[in-house]
């Protein structure tokens, strides 16, 4: 049907109604061609040394093809790096010229507090920081997430002070999805620890181990590391230690990993229940968690998911995102439920009936548990309840994991 014949069919129709449907009828695939074709052009015109036009391609394509490309040039530019860049936005949160929710490499909401930041102190209004305007306001940040209950270690892993309680691990019987291994009994965490906001990154493990064993390299520098085993992250902790002098460092136990993730809610994700329409489609899930229904990517090595049933997004590849993009739950941590799986310390094992305090699992076993629902995983596995298990050899490109800490 062409432009003529829908016109005919609706006299009415304005031109704008028109090529809306028009651009239905052109196939997906042909339309996704055209759009990496309109990137490319974009890039292409991009010069490194501009920090204001790579922030535009940024701002236009957050999931590019040139996106690690283009943080690089901005790394160059602001001589930042990426825990430094996270520091600035906590020191104009101090400041109370609040950048809002972390908004990428400081996209228009922090942009927007560095100008009322150099109005109010007399600079050249920019946008964008020297490094020595970076310097105080880094130094802020640190007073201000110290106060907080906030800290960023050596290699720029961010913490947040967990506090002590109760709740209900697992689930009620009849929340859509669940299995039979999430019997739901009463925990209790006798201790605050810390917790990382974000999964470990890619960049944050080379930092330590020197190489990056991940299978979306292609992701950037601040996605989550992955393709990692529960020994090797073993082994990443022990030279954290090491490295800093302290003995401190550990994953999560499980019950700490669901109180931290659960927020103080009781109910299938950490913003309500949860209506599964579809394997890969939870809409609610949408502005919390890179799932098998949203996290289609464009970068090179993406995995083929064109054919994944009951989608929420069409996509022809997916793949793990740059951490923190999405909502944060109560606590401030980002990425609890998708993205990668995470490591917990515990051995796999049924839940014992009845209250427990400071559970660590069972003494022996063969499997390791993991938490959280990734990239390619079902609505189903992405609810705060879900528990799966892997042998501590398991290198899967959907599984990394978030450190802890002990004060």
């Amino acid at each position: 049907m062409g432009k003529r014949t829908l016109t005919r069919v609706f006299p009415q129709a304005s031109g704008w109604w028109v090529a809306a449907m028009l651009l239905l009828l052109v196939p997906s695939s042909a339309r996704s061609q055209d759009a990496a074709e309109g990137e490319a052009g974009v890039w292409e015109s991009v010069r490194c040394e501009e920090a204001a036009e790579v922030q535009a391609y940024l701002e236009r394509y957050p999931h590019g093809a040139h996106v690690a490309e283009a943080r690089a040039c901005l790394e160059r530019q602001l001589g930042l790096d990426w825990a430094a860049r996270r520091l600035v936005q906590q020191g104009l949160t101090a400041l109370e010229h609040a950048p809002g929710p972390v908004d990428g490499l400081f996209g228009p909401a922090t942009r927007g507090a560095i100008s009322r930041w150099q109005q109010a102190q007399g600079f050249a209004v920019t946008g964008y920081v020297t490094q020595e305007q970076a310097e105080a306001l880094i130094a802020r940040g640190r007073e201000g997430a110290a106060a907080s209950g906030e800290f960023v270690n050596s290699v720029g892993i961010e913490f947040v002070l967990i506090g002590a309680g109760e709740f209900q691990m697992g689930s009620p019987v009849g929340e859509a999805g669940r299995d039979d291994d999430e019997e739901a009994h009463r925990v209790r965490i006798s201790q605050p620890f810390y917790l990382g906001k974000y999964e470990v990154t890619q960049a944050q493990w080379v930092a330590v181990m020197g190489e990056n064993p991940s299978d979306f390299t292609a992701c950037g520098d601040t996605c989550p590391v992955e393709s990692v085993s529960w020994a090797e992250v073993g082994a990443f902790i022990s030279r954290l230690n090491a490295q800093e002098g302290v003995d401190t460092y550990r994953l999560p136990t499980e019950a700490e990993w669901e109180y931290a993730a659960r927020a103080g809610a009781q109910t299938a994700i950490y913003t309500g229940e949860l209506t599964i329409r579809g394997a890969y489609d939870a809409p609610a899930l949408d502005a919390l968690a890179w799932y098998g229904g949203n996290s289609a990517v464009s970068y090179a090595g993406g995995y083929d998911c064109s054919e994944w049933p009951g989608r929420q997004d069409i996509a022809l590849q997916c793949g793990p995102h740059p951490v923190g993009l999405k909502r944060p739950n109560g606590f401030g941590l980002y990425d609890m439920l998708g993205n990668v799986w995470e490591w917990v310390a515990d051995r796999y094992e049924a839940y014992p009936a009845g209250p427990r305090t400071d559970p660590r699992g069972p003494s022996s076993g063969a499997y390791r548990s993991y938490r959280g629902g990734s990239w390619d995983a079902s609505a189903r596995n992405c609810r705060v309840a879900n528990r799966s298990r892997g042998v501590p050899e398991t290198h899967i490109s959907n599984l990394g994991f978030r450190l802890a800490r002990t004060p």
